[in-house]
């Protein structure tokens, strides 16, 4: 939480879910303080919505591989049940996969206890999430995802969360695709919202690119 001169307070929730010991009070685990401290290594980038070319991500939405479907997970806000077993894999890739520096960072299997943990833990603190999955048809297997979280304390800035995809599924530009996708729903059901803001490890290439 953050206090600005002009009294304006700032809550971030910690939405990914990542440390769920620390974020309950106990000691951080060895893998919670490494996954805090490979964190550390990033920095922020925030745009102007009306800044961003609305051509471009359609061109990026339609251009989507045939074997890809787009899927929204609604409503907005916690997982409903028949979707968690798709965002708990999904999120595992995110946890496993993220670009980590040299931090040495064991797999974890996300669960679903986890997952609506953090789900409280954000609704205490006003965050509604936005979910864009990617699906592969062939084999029914959600491969990509992407998050928004929007703060009612703060609701002219949103926050991109996670984008993750299965390495077994990339190359496809899935990640741009469910980015701009994401974009185009803001622009229809957040016309009050200003500012995207994220978050990107120094190391990731493709979401700096």
């Amino acid at each position: 939480t953050y206090t600005d001169s002009k009294g304006r307070t700032y809550v971030w929730a910690g939405s990914l879910g990542l440390t769920p010991d620390w974020a309950s009070g106990q000691p951080a685990s060895v893998a919670e303080q490494q996954l805090v401290s490979a964190c550390l290594a990033a920095h922020v980038n925030k745009v102007r919505i009306t800044d961003v070319d609305a051509a471009k991500m359609q061109a990026w939405v339609d251009a989507s591989h045939p074997d890809y479907a787009i899927e929204w997970v609604t409503p907005d806000g916690p997982y409903p049940e028949d979707w968690m077993a798709d965002m708990a894999h999904l999120r595992g890739v995110l946890v496993s996969d993220a670009p980590m520096d040299d931090v040495p960072v064991e797999p974890h299997e996300i669960t679903f206890d986890e997952i609506r943990t953090d789900e409280a833990r954000g609704a205490a603190y006003g965050v509604l999430r936005m979910t864009v999955i990617a699906r592969h048809t062939p084999s029914g297997e959600a491969v990509g995802y992407s998050e928004v979280f929007c703060n009612a304390h703060d609701p002219r800035t949103l926050q991109q969360g996670a984008t993750a995809v299965d390495a077994k599924h990339r190359g496809h530009a899935l990640g741009r695709q469910l980015k701009a996708a994401m974009f185009q729903r803001i622009v229809r059901v957040r016309p009050d919202a200003e500012f995207i803001r994220t978050f990107n490890a120094d190391s990731n290439g493709p979401m700096l690119a």
